[in-house]
């Protein structure tokens, strides 16, 4: 986990530290070298043995660097090529070597519009190139990508959407089935196969319940044991992990875990094996 906003005396300071977290040993490693510069709302994506990060803001100013840390070194380090579009609340992924930077808000003005705007960016050769658009500029929505499959749920325009797009392999974008209502700022991930929207905003406040989409409709998941936004969701293993974020004004340090016993089900079942585990050093 890089970067992102810590509480205390400075509630609106990003912050630049990594950490990493173990699922066997359920600790968190915080000696990890810090990013060279603070970022929130960015996004970050392994390739290989590097993790690369992108956008975001450090207090009120867009981020245009791109920077990268080759897992094990001792430092971060500098891309010699900045961000076509500085963006925040974008999605990114993975693909074939290249990575793509998806969506997002290009100015931090309150009435600046999202854009619908795709980059493809080549580590090897520093490149940037226009990819296939968005067919809704979004901001803050949810993404995850597995293998050539990408899918964008819900985000703002003005308003939270509840949209929903997904791009398999190099065709265009299409819509699918929307999300039964409206949410920004969750999470997503994929999962045996279905894509997972975990917590967020709806049109009447903070979203308590989870989401699935198993590539026909939308189905009801397990809800996490603590509503929150703005978190991080990941797969590791046969486990959800939920790290971070916010509950109402309060910045969470807890992480989540969830393991199922039986496949994904449309009828909600209480869990017996959903679980607190070791928080973040810092929230």
């Amino acid at each position: 986990n890089a970067g992102g906003r810590t509480a205390g005396s400075a509630m609106n300071t990003a912050r630049q530290k990594l950490w990493a977290y173990d699922p066997e040993e359920k600790q968190w490693s915080t000696g990890l070298p810090d990013m060279r510069e603070p970022r929130e709302d960015h996004v970050a994506v392994a390739l290989g043995d590097t993790i690369w990060v992108f956008g975001g803001r450090n207090h009120n100013d867009l981020v245009a660097g791109v920077a990268f840390w080759i897992v094990g070194g001792s430092q971060w380090q500098s891309a010699e090529t900045t961000m076509p579009t500085p963006r925040e609340g974008m999605g990114v992924m993975a693909r074939n070597g290249s990575i793509y930077l998806i969506g997002g808000k290009a100015s931090r003005s309150m009435w600046a519009p999202p854009v619908t705007r795709v980059d493809r960016f080549d580590p090897q050769t520093l490149q940037w190139t226009i990819s296939d658009t968005l067919n809704q500029a979004r901001v803050g929505f949810a993404w995850a990508a597995h293998g050539d499959t990408v899918i964008c749920a819900g985000g703002r325009f003005v308003d939270p959407l509840t949209s929903v797009e997904r791009r398999i392999d190099d065709e265009a974008w299409q819509s699918v089935v929307p999300l039964t209502n409206p949410r920004s700022d969750g999470s997503a991930v994929f999962f045996r196969g279905d894509f997972v929207l975990l917590g967020g905003i709806g049109s009447e406040g903070q979203a308590d319940n989870n989401q699935y989409y198993d590539g026909i409709n939308w189905h009801t998941f397990e809800s996490n044991l603590l509503p929150r936004f703005g978190e991080t969701g990941v797969v590791a293993g046969d486990a959800i992990y939920v790290m971070g974020g916010r509950n109402g004004s309060q910045l969470l340090r807890s992480t989540e875990q969830f393991i199922p016993t039986t496949g994904l089900e449309p009828v909600p079942v209480t869990p017996e094996n959903s679980s607190f585990i070791e928080a973040f050093p810092n929230p």
